[in-house]
């Protein structure tokens, strides 16, 4: 491909700096932002400053949400929409406090009950309110040990049902498959970079001939990313 330069005018630095509920720099955290479908992530330095180093696809100029998260106390701040421009742009002070950063998916087959969480387990979100929500997780200790599952997405928010499309879980060495169908409540759902969170209970009905039932009760929460 030879050499390939990214000009001044495409990039954008965003800086500054990160405190706690107590208005501590936090030492333990970090920034994201997302930006024309981009997720960019920055570590704070020791003392709670950040600096990320975006593109912006879109011209000179472009809007982003910024999220800055305290791994201590598990906060996070509401995101901050700004325009940034090329060059140098500054939040200011975030405050990550106010809204739990807590990431789950806990589980119970046939009464035996199982749980994944945060932080030591990674979690994944991808979908839209057109195409579905797919949700995983995966223990740090076992990554071929997750979770996953599939729900439709038209008119997601936080208050509505969907519709539970497919289920997997280690725990479950069977082809399975929903004769009944299965509500998944959605209780609640941010923009990119909040979270979503839910619920469902019902039967999955494992393959012939034992037609084993799996009575599967599930809640989950994790970031969106999309």
């Amino acid at each position: 491909m030879g050499t390939v330069t990214i000009t001044a005018s495409n990039t954008a630095i965003i800086s500054g700096s990160i405190t706690d509920c107590n208005n501590a720099p936090v030492t333990d955290g970090y920034a994201i932002a997302q930006i024309s479908n981009n997720n960019y992530k920055a570590n704070v330095r020791p003392d709670g400053t950040f600096s990320l180093n975006v593109l912006l696809c879109a011209g000179s100029s472009s809007s982003v949400n910024i999220i800055a998260v305290d791994n201590v106390s598990q906060q996070q701040s509401t995101p901050l929409t700004m325009v940034i421009t090329s060059g140098e742009n500054a939040t200011g002070v975030l405050k990550a406090c106010g809204v739990t950063t807590e990431e789950f998916i806990n589980y119970t087959i046939n009464s035996t009950d199982y749980s994944i969480a945060a932080p030591a387990a990674t979690f994944g979100q991808d979908g839209s309110s057109t195409n579905g929500q797919y949700i995983s997780g995966y223990p740090s200790n076992s990554p071929n040990r997750g979770v996953s599952f599939y729900f439709s997405g038209a008119g997601i928010g936080a208050g509505s049902s969907q519709n539970l499309i497919q289920f997997s879980a280690p725990e479950i060495n069977d082809s399975t498959s929903i004769l009944t169908p299965i509500t998944v409540n959605i209780t609640e759902y941010g923009a990119v970079g909040e979270f979503i969170a839910g619920n469902f209970t019902g039967t999955f009905t494992g393959g012939a001939p034992a037609n084993t039932p799996y009575v599967v009760t599930c809640s989950f929460r994790t970031r969106r990313k999309s």
